[in-house]
């Protein structure tokens, strides 16, 4: 272990209801069908369908979940795109950004330590948000391209439940940290997330710190004596 890989100390972020108060990929679903750019009735169906998967944990990592937001974004030229990404960041993501949750970014910058997102949501959509929080480390689910065109497949291992630890591990391996090329390596895991199906990352972070967290990791939180805090500003609602 070299001396810049016992100073290293990493902080993950989950991205939605974390340091943003929505889904980002419901509320790009919702935003598409504001825009008339989806069929209200067949994707608001699609999309509750994949929030009630989520929820119950059917599977590990699910595949056709992450592929439903994927297929959203094929067939979009790409300058049309990146405009749709750009107001879709300033109308509905802006302003999801409570100031706690920028201040606690800003905390954790001023410490000199690493930054990064980890998101089970696409990169398309989440790079973008990265960038409005001013994080530039972002792991993210990738969709596959084919000559240069999405296919609305994923491409690799999502980064979802506890494909998160293995994106990570990649990550490392990768050298996004250098001197660090595995969790071993790391001074300090920081892992803030609200969700229990981050458990498995939470589990391996030497920090664990649970976000306005749902029930079941509340409970978890508790048992395991875990922080937990609020991101949201005094005025805002979950």
């Amino acid at each position: 272990m070299t001396d810049s890989a016992q100073r290293a100390c990493l902080t993950l972020f989950d991205l939605d209801h974390t340091l943003i108060r929505l889904d980002s990929n419901q509320a790009w679903v919702q935003f598409l069908i504001d825009a008339k750019r989806l069929d209200a009735r067949s994707a608001s169906a699609g999309a509750r369908a994949m929030e009630q998967r989520y929820r119950k944990e059917t599977v590990e990592i699910d595949i056709e979940f992450c592929e439903f937001f994927i297929g959203t974004l094929v067939g979009i030229e790409a300058g049309d795109l990146a405009f749709l990404l750009g107001e879709f960041v300033r109308s509905r993501i802006r302003p999801a950004i409570t100031a706690r949750a920028r201040d606690l970014i800003e905390a954790h910058r001023k410490a000199g330590e690493i930054l990064a997102i980890i998101t089970a949501t696409n990169r398309i959509i989440t790079r973008p948000i990265a960038d409005a929080l001013g994080i530039s480390n972002l792991i993210a689910t990738e969709p596959e391209y084919s000559h240069g065109r999405l296919t609305g497949r994923v491409a690799g291992v999502p980064s979802m439940r506890g494909g998160k630890v293995t994106r990570l591990r990649a990550w490392l391996k990768e050298g996004a940290v250098p001197g660090a090329e595995d969790l071993n390596d790391l001074k300090v895991l920081r892992f803030y997330s609200d969700s229990i199906n981050d458990r498995a990352l939470l589990e391996v972070a030497t920090d664990a710190i649970a976000v306005d967290p749902d029930p079941p990791l509340a409970a978890l939180a508790n048992e395991r004596g875990w922080p937990i805090i609020s991101l949201l500003d005094p005025a805002s609602t979950l």
